[in-house]
Formats: C-alpha cells, sequence, structure tokens
C-alpha cells in the first residue's frame, strides 16, 4: 500500500509539474549570484518591468505571487494519500502554493513567480506589457549589445549597462539610452 500511495503521489506531483506554467521574476538587478546564474555568466540582459501601474492586466498581476523561502521542502504526500482515499479531485491551488516554495538558500533572490496550472498540460504563451527598462551583462558581446540597443531604441525602452564597481564586488547599472 505504501508503495501504491508514493507512486501516485508522484505522479501527481508530475502531472503538476506538466501542468503548470510560471515565470520568474526578481526584486534585485544587481546580483553578482543572480547574473552568475541565471545570465550565462554576466552574458546576457537583464528585463525590468513594473507590476504596480495601474493599467496592468489583471490576470498577470493576480497570478503574480511572492517566493517562499523555507529550510524545509512542503510536503504535500499527505494531502494526495487523502485524496485517494475519500476520492477527491486534486486542487490547482496546491500546485500554485507547491510552485512558490524555494530553499531559503535562494531568499537573496527576493523572486516573484506569475503562476498558471491549467488543467491542460498544452503549451502556454501570454504577451508580457513593454519592459521599463533592460541592463546588459558586464560580459555582454558586441554583437548582442548593438541588436539590444537597435531594440530599445526602436521600442523606447531604457538601456543601461552593467559595470563592476572598481573598489568592491557590486554591480552599477549606467544608462546608455
Amino acid at each position: 500500500m505504501k508503495d501504491m500511495e508514493e507512486s501516485y503521489t508522484l505522479e501527481q506531483v508530475k502531472k503538476s509539474r506538466e501542468m503548470t506554467f510560471l515565470s520568474c521574476f526578481s526584486e534585485v538587478n544587481d546580483s553578482m549570484l543572480i547574473w552568475s546564474h541565471y545570465a550565462d555568466g554576466h552574458t546576457g540582459f537583464c528585463l525590468e518591468y513594473n507590476f504596480k501601474k495601474p493599467d496592468r492586466e489583471r490576470i498577470l498581476t493576480g497570478a503574480l505571487n511572492p517566493v517562499i523561502y523555507r529550510e524545509d521542502p512542503l510536503d504535500i504526500s499527505e494531502y494526495l494519500i487523502h485524496g485517494i482515499n475519500y476520492g477527491l479531485e486534486f486542487n490547482n491551488l496546491i500546485s500554485t502554493y507547491w510552485t512558490m516554495i524555494k530553499s531559503s538558500d535562494w531568499a537573496y533572490e527576493k523572486e516573484w513567480r506569475i503562476i498558471f496550472p491549467l488543467l491542460k498540460g498544452e503549451g502556454f504563451n501570454r504577451a508580457l506589457f513593454k519592459p521599463e527598462a533592460i541592463y546588459l551583462g558586464t560580459e555582454i558581446s558586441q554583437e548582442h549589445k548593438r541588436e539590444l540597443i537597435g531594440i530599445a531604441k526602436s521600442k523606447q525602452i531604457r538601456l543601461f549597462q552593467m559595470k563592476k564597481e572598481t573598489n568592491g564586488f557590486k554591480l552599477v547599472p549606467e544608462q546608455i539610452l
């Protein structure tokens, strides 16, 4: 019985992952670690969005959730086993909550996630509003820099080049456009 419960739990978790779509955002744009982890060693770029403007689409802002940093992972096995025993359907709110959990080791990211738990495991694509600014990594290639400058000019988006502080480990944005 225990093997069957574990198998069902793993199956539900897999289904939940396949049917939950998310986008991740951070409150910070000057973290050396974030640029190293998510921008290919500072060769990428960062987009700044303002979700607080009143004209933002409610479906996006309503799906925006702060990440909850914890020491221990969330264990949903008891909930799933309870569902088996009583013939209950899986609640998508569990997927949303479970997707908001991350190890406290990552708390420096100050992450937010747009989470869409869907009933079907089909592709998902949703347009986002125009970014407020683009930040170029300290090691971005000249080719990518030129391309992003062209995009920023045509879309009238502020553009910054991240620079390493000369006497420290901080990153500082320098406005180009």
